[in-house]
């Protein structure tokens, strides 16, 4: 019944890293998550050593990191978000799963 936003990401990806900082990091998106109740989940797919990320990246086919899915709440289309995005991208697309 909530919004779900999985980051995946890689340790080796140095646009994961700027996404990172410029967007996962910044206070207002911390306050806007907190205020949907999102839950926001890191998927890194650094090693093989984490199936879970693993199958779910492959599962949904994303062609690289980094990679944002927002999925909505009732099992709805996910929102994807890949490459570098603001964080006005990823509050737009919380607020779209969040909406519907």
């Amino acid at each position: 019944g909530r919004v779900v936003v999985v980051d995946f990401t890689a340790r080796w990806c140095l646009t994961c890293k700027f996404v990172e900082r410029q967007v996962y990091n910044d206070k207002q998106v911390a306050e806007e998550f907190s205020a949907l109740n999102v839950l926001a989940v890191e998927g890194d797919i650094s090693d093989k050593g984490l199936p879970a990320n693993d199958m779910l990246y492959k599962e949904l086919k994303e062609p690289g990191v980094p990679a944002s899915v927002v999925f909505p709440p009732g099992g709805r289309e996910p929102i994807r978000l890949h490459g570098i995005f603001s964080k006005a991208d990823l509050l737009k697309a919380v607020k779209q799963a969040a909406d519907n």
